[in-house]
């Protein structure tokens, strides 16, 4: 009994000496996927870095027979027009009026808004351009990706009964079990005063 103990003992020894040297073989690191969510973000641009100014394009007008007028911009003529015709018949509320028009400050938002990105650039204008304001909000993302999740060892503890079919051969049983990467080595004893080992490798 004491030669089939030691014998036991040593299968066991040499097992788990086989175990632990191929789990240290193997890398403690495995590729996984993920879902990666990237918050949203929202900001705005107190002021330009640069400023880019298009090209003149000159422009004129016929201010009475003879005289032309020339401006560095385009401009509306069907206001000129009339702010003219307003003049020639000494009309001075229409006179203001086309004034006040032209010189009001207007302010005007445009919103801009695709899967990644919702922009939205504030305007105000009186007669030449007094302000932009961009506002931006960069959307929540879902990224797929790789990551390398390093696995540590695992202890698992158990237990169970058996008996024959006759119920005459009743035992309990308690396991301990020691995970290193994907292999699996567990000892078991039960209340026959029997012993065992178990080698599993997740498939």
């Amino acid at each position: 009994m004491k030669q089939n103990l030691i014998l036991y003992l040593i299968i066991a020894g040499l097992v788990v000496f086989i175990f632990l040297q191929k789990s240290c073989d193997n890398k403690s690191e495995e590729k996984v996927k993920v879902e990666v969510t990237v918050p949203e973000k929202k900001g705005t641009f107190k002021r330009p870095v640069a400023i880019i100014k298009g090209e003149s394009k000159k422009d004129s007008m016929v201010f009475v027979k003879g005289k032309t007028i020339y401006t560095e911009h385009p401009f509306n003529k069907r206001m000129a027009e009339l702010y003219l015709k307003a003049q020639r018949e000494n009309d001075s509320l229409k006179t203001l009026s086309l004034y006040l028009d032209a010189i009001q400050e207007k302010e005007q938002t445009q919103v801009f808004d695709d899967d990644n990105l919702k922009l939205e650039i504030t305007a105000k204008t009186r007669g030449e351009l007094l302000s932009l304001k961009p506002k931006y909000t960069i959307k929540e993302q879902k990224i797929k990706t790789e990551a390398i999740v390093k696995r540590r060892p695992a202890v698992y503890l158990g237990g169970g009964v058996s008996n024959n079919k006759d119920l005459t051969n009743f035992s309990a049983q308690a396991e301990i079990g020691l995970q290193i990467n994907r292999d699996i080595i567990s000892i078991t004893a039960d209340t026959n005063k029997n012993f065992g080992i178990k080698y599993l490798i997740k498939l």
